[in-house]
């Protein structure tokens, strides 16, 4: 539109600047149309330009705010998940977890079915734990018991005895 505005000034030679002017009067009645406001009001028409750039870049500014808050979120549910695998005794190494991280915000069933691929490290039994204080008394372990059974001893006998090598320990 303004093209033609200008071929026709240069083709005028500046004597008929009467239909130069018309041509860019035609042209900014378009862009006015465009712009939704009144093409006889150049400072309306002008405003509304301003106003489409500004409204673009808030559209920008706003649909990068949009993202941002998507990407948290993704991103809270991802290290949610790996809170409950790693609750639920999953043998996920530390080096791991920020990698399953980020592939569950891109894909969070296919993070799940590779965590779920990672041994469970539950409670199994061979953990060589002493047993709790009973009544303030630290009770025999299994493999005590089973040493006191081999050795003829009661319970009761063998304990008092660990106790008193304890206790002999603990005074040198």
């Amino acid at each position: 539109m303004l093209k033609a505005a200008r071929k026709a000034a240069k083709g005028m030679g500046g004597s008929d600047t009467a239909a130069a002017m018309a041509a860019a009067q035609s042209a900014l009645a378009q862009i006015a149309t465009a712009l939704g406001v009144d093409g006889g009001n150049t400072a309306a028409v002008l405003a509304a330009a301003h106003a489409r750039a500004a409204g673009s870049a808030m559209v920008t500014a706003l649909q990068s705010r949009i993202d941002t808050l998507e990407s948290a979120g993704k991103r809270q549910a991802a290290e949610a998940c790996m809170t409950a695998e790693l609750a639920a005794k999953r043998g996920i190494p530390v080096k791991d977890q920020e990698g399953l991280i980020a592939l569950h915000m891109q894909g969070a069933a296919r993070a799940r079915h590779i965590a779920g691929l990672h041994p469970s490290v539950a409670a199994t039994g061979t953990a060589a734990l002493p047993p709790a204080a009973q009544g303030g008394q630290i009770a025999l372990s299994a493999e005590e018991v089973s040493v006191a059974d081999q050795m003829g001893f009661s319970h009761q006998v063998f304990l008092t005895a660990l106790n008193d090598d304890r206790a002999k320990q603990k005074g040198l």
